[in-house]
């Protein structure tokens, strides 16, 4: 089974589904694997060219219209995946768990 968490680092509820998550709450029978993506829906706004502000509202509901989301979604997740957009807008790193 293959979990995905989206996150936005501007929702204030979102967050990141741990090893320890996934060891404590999904059957091991089906061999569960995580990937968490961290990425920017909200866009950035200058107020009065003195601070940068996110709509937080926006980076929890919108990821069902960014289309980098969608392209993931439909193509995978990885930076080969032939996917342009993805490729030019996105960066992956691979992050290995420590147990």
């Amino acid at each position: 089974m293959q979990i995905v968490a989206f996150s936005d680092p501007n929702d204030l509820f979102s967050y990141a589904v741990t090893p320890e998550y996934v060891k404590r709450y999904v059957d091991s029978r089906l061999c569960p694997s995580v990937t968490n993506v961290q990425i920017q829906i909200a866009t950035i706004t200058n107020i009065l060219g003195r601070r940068e502000i996110a709509n937080p509202e926006t980076a929890h509901v919108d990821y069902e219209i960014d289309s980098r989301v969608l392209k993931m979604i439909v193509s995978g997740f990885s930076s080969d995946h032939g996917q342009e957009e993805v490729r030019e807008r996105c960066d992956f790193i691979e992050k290995i768990p420590v147990y």
